[in-house]
């Protein structure tokens, strides 16, 4: 396989399979045909149509050449795929599959590991045809159509590694797969060559093996003859079978793994908080911390993606796949063990373990452990103080748990210690996210403008990276009411955000969410409506039909329809809202207190009063609620009380019996007299 760099051109793709029958043929043949559409550069026999006969060099070396040149090869694999790959089918018969698992079987003998042979297989039966010497590698189901199927989306993006390139050409494919290529005759000195080629290939692999072999043989020696003895020495325990296995870094397993994580301890953090009565703003917490885990998710394993490129054998590598097979403790353990280990014998590795020490806290924050996540990265600091990285992560957790004076001072840093220009937008970027939250909007704008310019001119026009940097200026310019300015920026980053997730992805339906509300405050209805309606299915179609995300879709869209007096149709969409944000947050959330106020004020414009009563109360209730506990009043609670006289007003009940409604509110929230009327005097 190719070790080459991709950076600057399309990776490049062998599909091996076998000519099962015409209709697994056309399926192969459709998704080289996607793979190219998508700027990847797939290649397969089809493609080879010079002459009847296939490729001048002939098929032998034809394939092996494009395994040997692929980034990565696509083994499509079924029964019959199986037999011929292991060498178990009839002789004469299936060749071509047979000589590539040579040239495959040989590669992963001298390598030892898996460097980009990915299984793959087009039906949920076949799982168990994968050939047992690539069953380690993690492999993709693609069982509907190409592109939409969720199993290419994920194999696409384990292809492209992070980047997009525009689409290729298409080759005229052949009509059928090659019939007997062979078993057509090949002139010796073409099958000499393609063997003396193959084997040169094979051998410069090897070479580099052995002397690696050479060294560590006497300690694999004396190694050995240590556990001979250890085992010899405890009489009690039998002989066991041990295993070494080579697992090859899967970015796509490894965010599997670490979404789980997130899940498992958001989960079990808010059963906790529900159980124990928590106070709203935990519970606020826990779902701002599972969204922004979930949304940096793509940034750590692209991280470590990068460094297993570079460093396969590094100790963030290493701890990759152990997280990717056996989960995220047992790599915590094994960095833990590592770094401690390495203590003051560092200083020849100091960039290696501070990429494991900020691993490490990307795998604390999976667990919700801000603060053993917050003394990796000061670890990392310690072990490389020279390094950017370190300084910006810091930064960016400070900033998140509001620390400004700290957040400033690690973007400084981290400012004066980078030196790539993509590095330095990112490092700006967070810097100018901190100016905007502290209020200084006119320092963070030319940030954001350099940030976007050197992204533009790194990445080009059309990375998701400038989608981003657009977002954030956007956001800056509609805050400071240049709506105007602020709305093309908007839609480019859409426009770039669809070509590269696709348009039912949830960064798409974020930025359509922008965009809508921006339509939404410039009075255009009518267009933001489509927009918000697309953002709730596509928020459905991700996180499930019960998830925060779509009832605040569900509320964003349920207030269009009421402003352009579509009640009956707004109705069900706040109910709905109502019902979901209960079953998250538990009913004394303040987000359930605003769905019902807006229920509330629904009914209210229908007529409704008796209906719209009993919520107008409970959200007043929920509110002094949240103030007693917190002992300072909820931000709303003025207002609040001042919907809920209206309403009594307006359902014409006499002064005596309204303030009897108002004086119990006190004792419902679990207030005593003197609490309930002090609190009244101060609103």
């Amino acid at each position: 396989m190719s070790t080459g760099d991709t950076s600057s051109r399309p990776p490049r793709i062998f599909i091996s399979y076998s000519h099962d029958s015409p209709e697994h043929a056309e399926r192969v043949l459709q998704l080289a045909l996607q793979l190219r559409r998508d700027g990847l550069d797939a290649r397969l026999d089809r493609f080879e149509t010079e002459s009847p006969q296939g490729p001048s060099q002939g098929w032998p070396r034809w394939c092996a050449e494009q395994i040997l040149a692929a980034d990565f090869t696509l083994l499509v694999c079924t029964a019959t795929y199986r037999q011929r790959f292991l060498g178990l089918e009839t002789y004469g018969q299936g060749r071509g599959v047979k000589w590539e698992a040579k040239v495959i079987h040989n590669v992963l003998y001298y390598r030892e590991v898996n460097t980009g042979f990915i299984p793959l297989i087009l039906r949920p039966e076949d799982t168990d045809q994968i050939p047992e010497t690539v069953r380690d590698a993690s492999h993709y189901l693609i069982a509907g159509t190409v592109p939409a199927d969720a199993g290419y989306l994920d194999l696409r993006e384990r292809l492209a590694q992070g980047r997009s390139w525009p689409p290729l050409p298409l080759p005229e494919p052949s009509q059928a797969p090659p019939a007997v290529p062979w078993d057509a005759t090949i002139p010796t000195g073409l099958v000499w060559a393609s063997s003396e080629h193959i084997t040169q290939a094979l051998e410069q692999i090897q070479q580099a093996q052995t002397t690696h072999e050479r060294r560590s043989r006497w300690r694999h020696w004396v190694l050995a003859m240590l556990i001979l003895v250890v085992l010899g020495a405890v009489g009690g325990l039998g002989w066991q079978q041990w295993q070494t296995r080579h697992v090859l870094f899967d970015p796509v397993a490894l965010k599997a793994r670490m979404g789980a994580q997130i899940e498992e301890t958001f989960q079990a953090k808010l059963a906790r908080l529900k159980k124990t009565g928590a106070r709203a703003p935990q519970i606020d917490g826990l779902y701002r911390w599972r969204e922004e885990a979930e949304g940096q998710l793509d940034q750590a394993v692209a991280f470590v993606q990068r460094i297993s490129e570079t460093e396969r054998q590094s100790l963030t590598a290493e701890a990759a796949r152990v997280a990717q097979e056996r989960g995220v403790e047992a790599a915590l353990e094994l960095l833990t063990q590592r770094l401690e280990e390495a203590g003051e014998r560092h200083k020849a590795r100091a960039r290696e373990l501070a990429e494991a020490a900020l691993f490490k806290a990307d795998l604390h924050e999976t667990r919700l452990e801000r603060t053993e996540a917050r003394a990796a990265i000061e670890q990392a600091i310690a072990l490389d103080h020279g390094w950017w990285e370190p300084h910006n992560r810091l930064g960016m957790l400070a900033l998140d748990q509001a620390d400004w004076k700290q957040a400033e001072r690690s973007f400084q840093q981290a400012r004066l210690l980078v030196t790539e220009k993509t590095d330095e937008a990112t490092v700006i970027n967070n810097l100018a996210q901190l100016l905007q939250a502290t209020n200084r909007l006119g320092e963070a704008e030319p940030l954001m403008r350099r940030a976007l310019s050197i992204d533009e001119a790194s990445y080009g026009p059309e990375h998701p990276n400038v989608a981003i940097r657009l977002n954030n200026l956007a956001q800056l310019l509609k805050a400071t009411n240049r709506l105007g300015d602020a709305e093309p920026l908007m839609r480019r980053a859409l426009s770039i955000d669809e070509a590269s997730y696709g348009p039912e992805h949830p960064k798409v339906a974020i930025r359509l969410n922008n965009l809508a509300q921006l339509l939404q405050d410039t009075n255009r209805l009518g267009e933001a409506e489509p927009l918000m309606r697309r953002v709730v299915g596509i928020f459905e179609v991700s996180y499930g039909p019960e998830h925060p995300n779509v009832a605040t879709a569900l509320n964003n869209l349920a207030q269009l329809l009421q402003a352009t007096n579509r009640l009956g149709d707004a109705e069900p969409l706040m109910r709905r809202a109502l019902s979901i944000d209960e079953a998250s947050y538990g009913p004394e959330h303040p987000d359930v207190a605003v769905d019902l106020n807006n229920l509330a004020h629904l009914l209210q414009a229908t007529n409704r009063l008796g209906e719209a009563e009993p919520l107008m109360r409970r959200h007043v209730v929920i509110f002094l609620i949240f103030t007693r506990q917190n002992g300072y009043a909820h931000p709303h609670l003025s207002a609040a009380f001042q919907n809920y006289r209206t309403l009594l007003k307006e359902m014409s009940l006499d002064e005596t019996e309204a303030q009897q409604r108002i004086d119990s509110l006190g004792s419902e929230a679990g207030l005593d007299e003197n609490q309930y009327r002090q609190l009244l005097q101060t609103l």
